[in-house]
């Protein structure tokens, strides 16, 4: 028998063997779902059914998902299915005799969530099924060597019928002491008991649920006995590792004019690590701090940033002239803001001295040369270019600027006046993805360079800036986009000035887009202008349906608006353009 990696290896290998040649697959990542049994409990008449549906990555409970139960036994059955509550949970009484039965759950999926595996249990309704609840930490480092985990064990007390309306919800229960064995990826690591209290401890081997990097299930599983229906409890644990990073500086004092190289390391319980960002911090203000200002001492500064190489080394460098003379701090920080680099813990080196040093005095002749030489570049440029030319291009970029503030795509920046006497130079791009009107970063967008046959993707980082460096000449085609938001795409050539440095990307929410396609139709359908800003969707539509017009197109669009507006789930670019199709069939019958 093949074993099942290797088998979904195969079908790996396979699907992209099928698809050499074709276009692009498109991916639809849905999140996955596991559906929590909390309890099976004997109840006047039948079974009390306990549970709720959770969010694996997340580890939140999913709310308004439909959850199916099926029951079969030799004397009856029973079918049954329901959305989860505000809190993703279930709660179904089934009215069947005693006896054995099979016992399953199911929870379909759709485009957002992927389907629960199902759930299936052989019970007896007249034994009891015992609640095990399993508490461990989220996360294990491996530095830790052992892991920490509570059991506790509680038995259900009559039938919930017979207790009081308090507390006939939760149902009554006590401590038990019962058999649990300890499983780590389904395998046995431990056998324990509860003691009266309900309650066990046990410490686990970190090595025994696996690498850093892994998300290994723990549980704890009671086989049952003459009294009491087989029960578990589960608890995903992710394994961490701890990092260490050093810093040294290639002198101990920084001149006015000079450099100084800062170099590390940075390495896990593996060894080095590549491609992690570092930044170098200054710890607190050089000098005094500023009048009225407590506490100064305690701020950090981001001075430099480096990336790690194969060997989990980084270099950066320090310029002289910018801090103010006095004794300087610095420390290396490593953060896991990747998400391949998630399992690494944070950690930084120890603070490292650095004297800042004063200007050396300069005499006259120092400061008048700068002076000339840039009275010189003036004149150049003024010979150069004409003044009639230089007004209308700053009026080109003031209404330029004016249009990008109120619509959305690309800002180019400002060339620097000695980047226009040059030829255009610059390979790179760089810049920030904001969202539109509010002007927040959005961390979530991915931007993609297509330039000479090469295409390069990458994702910004949490501050929602991007660089791109050693681009081909020739014409550039820039993609960028994020969930929930419309894409935006532009083309330019390289090389250039500098206009595309520090540009800015302005998103627009299809949210937004969706509510603005609506109010277009709108307008023309209210009796005053004025109610598009007061009337909701379905306040537009009893209007409609009062004068009897284009009530079934109308009644579409506003269904379509209220859920993907108001709605939890985040539309997509599909949603926006369903949008459209109903606005334009909306526009046309209202025109005949």
């Amino acid at each position: 028998m093949i074993p099942q990696p290797m088998r979904a290896l195969l079908l790996l290998l396979l699907l992209v063997a099928g698809n050499v040649g074709a276009a692009e697959p498109v991916l639809h990542v849905r999140a996955r779902t596991r559906i929590d049994l909390q309890s099976i409990q004997r109840v006047q008449g039948g079974m009390l059914v306990r549970g709720r549906l959770m969010d694996v990555s997340e580890e939140e409970p999913i709310i308004g998902r439909v959850v199916a139960i099926a029951v079969d036994g030799a004397h009856g059955f029973y079918r049954y299915a329901e959305p989860t509550g505000v809190d993703g949970a279930f709660r179904w009484k089934v009215p069947l005799p005693l006896g054995q039965y099979t016992f399953k759950l199911n929870a379909g999926g759709d485009d957002e969530y992927a389907p629960a595996p199902p759930l299936v249990r052989t019970i007896d309704v007249s034994r009891h099924t015992p609640n095990l609840t399993l508490e461990a930490p989220a996360e294990a480092s491996v530095g830790a060597r052992t892991l920490s985990i509570a059991v506790s064990a509680e038995d259900p007390e009559g039938d919930v019928d017979l207790v009081s309306p308090s507390s006939a919800h939760e149902g009554a229960v006590h401590p038990v002491a019962l058999p649990v064995v300890i499983t780590v990826g389904g395998l046995e690591v431990a056998r324990l008991t509860t003691n009266r209290d309900g309650k066990a401890y046990q410490d686990l081997e970190i090595a025994t649920l696996g690498k850093p990097g892994t998300v290994a299930t723990v549980g704890a599983r009671f086989a049952g006995d003459e009294l009491r229906n087989p029960a578990q409890a589960t608890r995903p644990v992710k394994v961490t590792t701890p990092t260490r990073v050093t810093l040294a500086a290639s002198s101990a004092e920084l001149g006015w004019s000079a450099r100084v190289s800062l170099d590390g390391e940075l390495t896990d319980a593996s060894g080095p690590v590549e491609g992690a960002q570092i930044e170098m911090v200054a710890l607190g203000p050089v000098g005094p701090c500023p009048p009225g200002r407590v506490g100064c001492e305690d701020e950090a500064r981001v001075l430099a940033s480096a990336t790690t190489d194969s060997k989990g080394r980084f270099s950066a460098s320090l310029k002289g002239g910018v801090e103010r003379p006095g004794t300087l701090f610095l420390e290396a920080r490593y953060h896991a803001h990747q998400a391949n680099l998630s399992f690494r813990e944070a950690s930084h080196s120890t603070a490292v001295p650095l004297a800042v040093l004063a200007p050396e005095p300069r005499s006259l002749a120092f400061y008048l040369s700068p002076l000339l030489t840039g009275l010189v570049i003036g004149l150049v440029a003024l010979g150069r270019r004409r003044p009639w030319r230089v007004l209308a291009e700053r009026r080109s970029r003031k209404s330029q600027a004016r249009a990008a503030r109120v619509g959305a795509g690309l800002t180019e920046s400002r060339p620097r006046l000695l980047s226009t006497l040059r030829a255009p130079h610059d390979l790179g791009i760089s810049g920030q993805v904001c969202e539109l009107p509010s002007g927040a970063p959005v961390p979530t967008a991915t931007v993609i360079v297509s330039a000479g046959g090469v295409q390069r993707q990458m994702d910004v980082d949490h501050e929602a800036r991007f660089v791109l460096e050693g681009l081909p000449a020739g014409t550039v085609v820039v993609e960028v986009g994020a969930r929930g938001y419309v894409p935006e795409r532009f083309e330019r050539t390289l090389p250039h000035r500098g206009e595309l440095r520090a540009t800015r990307v302005l998103l627009v929410p299809i949210r937004e887009k969706i509510f603005a396609v609506y109010q277009k139709v709108a307008l023309p359908l209210v009796p005053t202008p004025g109610f598009t800003a007061t009337w909701t969707p379905r306040e537009l539509l009893r209007y409609m349906e009062h004068k009897v017009l284009i009530v079934d197109e109308l009644a579409a669009l506003t269904r379509l608006v209220e859920e993907a507006y108001f709605g939890p789930r985040m539309p997509d670019v599909g949603v926006l353009a369903e949008a459209e199709r109903l606005a334009r069939e909306v526009s046309a019958r209202a025109r005949t």
